[in-house]
């Protein structure tokens, strides 16, 4: 047997449907029960809510209520119900797809069930279904169960999919349940942890741990869980093809939460810390709920859980206050929290009434409720299982080209053409496996889904309760891959070039992966044939190998990693066994090798050039070229396999099996490939439609708000970096990247900062070239946590080596980065970003970069400011936007909005930081910011550039400095968000402007340059194409647009025939007064977005932008060119 679980799971047995007494906790009557439950419920009703009727806290009140009436008969308590109903005329909350507004529905369709003449009772939620429908019918499926993931919080698996299973029942309609279902799935592919059997309230608790290290699960968001999980099961067919999972995931919660409970009865409220010395009454009394209503079905065994239940329901009972109020109810929140005796809320009354209500029935059976579905005799096959288990091995082009393979107890991978300039080759990657189920589909697509909370995946790399991606491959052989072996050396194959799957099928699957590299000035090509069938640790491999088309017998190393460097492997060469166990991440983990000891020449340790340590089994090809051999793992996180001699053992009696009797022979069949050597992907191309330009690098995205983005260096180099939005090219999404271009040679050089940093374009760095031309980097996530990080160049002109990255915690969330030397404060750097109170902060380093400091605060524009400013949307605050420039001597300048422009209808200011002091446009010395007695600046404390107002809010995009040091900005406009204004993401702007400004040395002339066009997204209506001013020369700028710069007429494309974001190069002569425009790129089947023009005194103007689709800054698909030409 396989075990899979930290539980022992207990299943089959039809049991007693009724609560008997116990020796520990007196059982109440049910007169008792009632008493307790109506006390509650008459205080609640009595102190009603503030919460408005359609609140999901009330759903459950509401339907205690219900519950209550059934179970004493008493009339009032329906009455009660039914008046709130009408306040709202029996319908769901405002927001179509919100759950929290559908969790009263549930009440509405208990009073029908009651009166199913009252159809007004009923409609509403019939009618709301469309809708819903409507608003989900564009969002891609977010995990194999195909639904959209828009119960992304757990809680919401009690607040919306048993309304549309009980709405299926009611009118025999199956619809409602069927979207039910597979949102239901869904939410749990994503959130459910099957090693805790337990949901993470969101994605933001992936990773999340207590102050004691362990997982945080929430107690009510899991009792949220419970609840509509019975009441899910109380509406579910009992043919329905779901029902079995529903059963195990209910038995493997239920058996795992009644190991949780503490002594004294009640669950706290971060569920695996029971030292928590305050128990809370909400999930308790779903739990308690939950538990009872298994009971009394006979899917618990009643001498197991009815202590639990009576404990639990006993100390609920502790926690009525003398008014009758239900105390330690821990308040409106998302995550453990305390709650003591004056703590209440709504919900935690109706989850005590469920829990009551259920409790009497199991006392008293002819209080049970009518017309649910019946689960006599039901037995429950556990473990829970999201899909059955089967092998699986596909092709994923959506994750560059990886072949990935597994089956019951083992996965594997290998790359792909789309990794061939990357470090990876031809090695196995292992993902380890804590189910049976698949994970491989699964986890590519939940990798590569942006998830609502923080914007971000859920990573295979970290284990989730299924297992994990943590094996470590690089450029080795992996875990069981090959490689020739001359001369004591390694020619590793390069990633596979193509593939072929032969044959598919639950039990097997058989595919082919193609190989083609140089080999000593000779094309080397290698067909490598896979099988794996179920229920064994490893797989078969067969490889075929020629040499310029021609058969020869080959010396080959099939190779183990060890993933502890001091790890050392036990060979067998006369067995044809190779193995390691090591610890990987706390848990045993083996990997071994099975050959026929026929073809072996000898087991090594091997240590390459590099340092690089494997295992090595040199082996001898036939004459064809032909050798099988097997390969595998087995990890203690699956129970099974926990220590050196069981895996020893297990190896022995495989290789006495499978040695003799493989999985199948295909030694006359195997025929290699004719492929040749693919393209690197990487590699710099010309751009379709315009001449002369290059794509230099190819996935990858910017923001507008770091700068430099792009410097030329003193070798006469561009260097940029870029976030990839989309996994392709060799790069994941995620993936921050520093680019080298020589325009001269066409030469381009990546680098890989830091490996799946976070999908989202505002990550890039801040670039700057130190006097020894050694490179700074500066970067750092989304306001996502609070570190400043940076890296520098180990050598002048040269971005192939960099030192490890370093951070700083800045005290607040990090946003952007901007980077700045000033010659005369002796080379002070300093770094502006978005940090505390969401407004500009700097940090400094007094030594080149190496290390840093929190430095100070440049403005302090907070809510409070908004007070009364009828310029203020009501939606966000308090957030600043600026874009800096410096001479790189002795001043920055800036020039900053109120906030964004969906929050406030924003003005354009100006000022400079100088010689320890801020100044305005003219040099007036406004506070000196490093001082204890520094002034309290906001944006308007500074020089005003341009007026702002509803129906021309304005938006800062660059700023330069002319060769006097005066500054010159454009910004964007936009003209007609007017009607739409207060509606937070759905403002529809469909004109933007561009406009230039320039301060002359005493004041600022501002001109409108250019039809900007349309939003470029409907989610951030304010974004555009986005200006690049050229550093070099004022009177130069590249637009981004999707209309006639001068007539604003739609830019239609005659290569597809829709409307596209072309670049403009503008020039003036009169200070920005009028421009001509000459298209740069036009007629395109892509946008061409956010140019970029870094500064190349004396040399050509160097433009660079992104080509592709952005749809978002998390989902972006973009590939960064180039273009230069001579200056005029």
């Amino acid at each position: 047997m396989h075990c899979y679980s930290l539980l022992t799971l207990l299943a089959g047995a039809t049991l007693a449907t009724a609560i008997p007494a116990t020796a520990k906790e007196p059982t109440p009557t049910p007169a008792k029960v009632l008493s307790d439950m109506k006390r509650v419920a008459d205080w609640q009703i009595a102190n009603p809510s503030r919460h408005r009727v359609s609140d999901w806290t009330q759903a459950p009140f509401f339907i205690g209520l219900t519950n209550l009436h059934q179970v004493s008969g008493e009339k009032r308590y329906l009455d009660v119900v039914t008046g709130f109903g009408k306040q709202i005329n029996f319908g769901p909350g405002k927001r179509v797809y919100h759950a929290d507004d559908h969790a009263v529905l549930q009440a509405w369709l208990d009073l029908y069930t009651l009166q199913p003449d009252q159809k007004q009772r009923l409609q509403p939620s019939i009618d709301h279904f469309p809708k819903l429908l409507k608003v989900l019918s564009k969002k891609q499926p977010a995990s194999v169960s195909g639904g959209t993931f828009t119960w992304c919080w757990c809680d919401a698996l009690f607040m919306s999919p048993p309304v549309w299973a009980q709405l299926s029942s009611l009118t025999k309609d199956p619809k409602y349940l069927e979207w039910a279902d597979r949102e239901w799935w869904t939410t749990t592919d994503v959130l459910y942890d099957p090693e805790a059997h337990l949901y993470y309230r969101d994605n933001k608790y992936f990773k999340k741990r207590t102050e004691t290290g362990r997982k945080i699960f929430w107690a009510r968001g899991n009792g949220w869980v419970i609840g509509g999980l019975v009441r899910m099961l109380d509406y579910l067919p009992a043919d329905h093809p779901s029902r079995g999972k529903y059963l195990a995931l209910y038995h493997d919660m239920m058996h795992a939460l009644l190991k949780l409970q503490n002594p004294d009865g009640l669950w706290r409220t971060s569920l695996l810390d029971p030292e928590g010395n305050i128990g809370e009454s909400s999930g308790t009394s779903f739990f308690v709920y939950g538990m009872a209503w298994g009971v009394n079905r006979g899917l618990l065994p009643a001498d197991t859980f009815q202590p639990a239940v009576i404990k639990g329901w006993n100390a609920l009972c502790q926690n009525i206050q003398a008014t009758g109020m239900l105390g330690y109810v821990q308040k409106i929140g998302e995550a453990p929290g305390g709650a003591g005796p004056r703590s209440t809320e709504v919900y935690g009354s109706g989850a005590f009434l469920l829990a009551g209500a259920e409790i009497i029935r199991g006392l008293d059976p002819s209080k049970q409720k009518k017309g649910l579905t019946s689960y006599q005799g039901a037995k429950i096959k556990a473990p829970f299982l999201n899909a059955k288990p089967r092998v699986v091995a596909r092709f994923v082009p959506e994750r560059s080209d990886d072949f990935a393979w597994e089956n019951d107890l083992i996965a594997f991978r290998t790359y792909g053409a789309a990794l061939r300039s990357g470090t990876e080759d031809s090695g196995f990657d292992a993902w380890l496996k804590r189910v049976p189920s698949p994970v491989v589909d699964k986890w590519y697509l939940e990798d590569a889904k942006v998830l609502p909370y923080g914007n971000v995946n859920k990573s295979y790399h970290h284990d989730h309760g299924e297992g994990y991606d943590g094996y470590k491959v690089g450029n080795t052989r992996g875990c069981g891959g090959i490689a020739l072996w001359t001369d004591g050396k390694l020619h590793n194959s390069n990633t596979f070039v193509g593939y072929k799957v032969i044959e598919q099928s639950p039990e097997r699957a058989i595919f082919d992966l193609y190989y083609t590299s140089k080999f000593q000035g000779k094309l080397l090509r290698e067909s490598k044939r896979i099988t794996i069938i179920m229920g064994q640790r490893l797989f078969q491999c067969e490889s075929r190998f020629t040499l310029d088309g021609k058969p020869a017998s080959f010396h080959v190393a099939i190779g183990l990693n060890p993933q502890d460097k001091q790890s050392k492997a036990a060979f067998s060469p006369r067995q044809g066994k190779m193995l390691l166990w090591e610890n990987l991440d706390g848990l045993g983990f083996g990997q071994g090798i099975i050959v026929d000891p026929a073809s072996v020449s000898k087991m090594i340790n091997h240590t390459d050039a590099k340092g690089q340590q494997q295992a090595l089994c040199i082996a001898k090809t036939d004459d064809t070229g032909y050798i099988r051999w097997f390969s595998g793992y087995g990890w203690e996180g699956q129970g099974e396999i926990t220590n050196a001699k069981l895996w020893t053992s297990y190896l022995d009696q495989f290789a006495a099996t499978f040695l003799k009797t493989p999985f199948a022979d295909h030694s006359q069949s195997l025929t290699v490939h004719q492929l040749p050597i693919p393209l690197d992907p990487l590699q710099p191309v010309p751009v379709k439609g315009v001449p002369g330009a290059t794509r230099i690098k190819p996935n990858g995205g910017w923001c507008w708000y770091q700068g430099p983005r792009a410097i030329v260096t003193k070798n006469g180099k561009v260097l940029f970096t870029s976030i990839a939005g989309d996994t392709y090219a060799g790069h994941d999404a995620g993936d921050l990247w520093a680019t080298s271009w020589d325009p001269n040679s066409g030469e381009v050089t990546h680098f890989e900062l830091h490996n799946q940093f976070q999908r989202d374009d505002h990550n890039v760095a801040g670039l700057l070239e130190k006097p020894d031309g050694t490179i700074l980097a500066v970067y750092g996530k989304h306001g996502s946590d609070r570190l400043q990080r940076w890296r520098h160049t180990t050598q002048p002109g040269d971005i192939s080596s960099w030192t490890k990255e370093q951070s700083l915690n800045t005290g607040a969330a990090y946003t952007y980065s901007n980077v700045f030397r000033l010659s005369e404060e002796n080379g002070k750097i300093y770094n502006f970003s978005r940090s505390i109170g969401y407004n500009p902060n700097c940090t400094i380093s007094d030594d080149n970069g190496k290390s840093w400091k929190k430095g100070w605060r440049l403005l302090h524009w907070a809510k409070s400011d908004y007070k009364g400013d009828p310029n203020h949307t009501g939606v966000d605050g308090s957030r600043p936007y600026l874009r800096y420039a410096s001479n790189n001597k002795d001043s920055i300048h800036f020039v900053t909005t109120e906030d964004h422009p969906r929050a406030y209808d924003n003005s354009i200011y100006h000022g400079y930081y100088s010689a320890g002091k801020l100044h305005n446009s003219t040099g007036s010395v406004l506070s000196q910011p490093a001082s204890k007695d520094a002034k309290r600046l906001t944006p308007q404390s500074f020089t005003k550039v341009y007026q702002g107002g509803i129906d021309n809010v304005a938006w800062t995009v660059d700023l330069e400095l002319d060769t006097k040091g005066l500054p010159y900005t454009v910004f964007s406009v936009q003209i007609d968000g007017k009607a739409t204004r207060k509606q937070r993401y759905k403002n529809t702007c469909n004109d933007h402007r561009y406009w230039y400004a320039r301060f002359d040395g005493k004041q600022w002339h501002s001109h409108e340059m250019a039809y900007a066009g349309t939003m470029l997204y409907s989610s951030e209506s304010d974004y555009t194409g986005l200006v690049a001013l050229d550093p070099d020369d004022p009177n130069t700028v590249v637009i981004s647009t999707n209309a006639d710069p001068v007539t604003g007429k739609a830019l239609i494309s005659n290569a597809d025939q829709k409307r596209h974001w072309e670049l403009y190069k503008g020039t003036t002569r009169n200070g920005g007064k009028t421009w001509q425009w000459t298209a740069i790129t036009k007629n395109s089947d892509v946008d061409n977005l956010r140019p970029v023009i870094p500064s190349n005194p004396g040399g050509k103007r160097i433009i660079l932008w992104g080509q592709g689709d952005l749809k978002s800054f998390t989902n972006y698909r973009l590939d960064i060119c180039g273009i230069t030409e001579e200056r005029d």
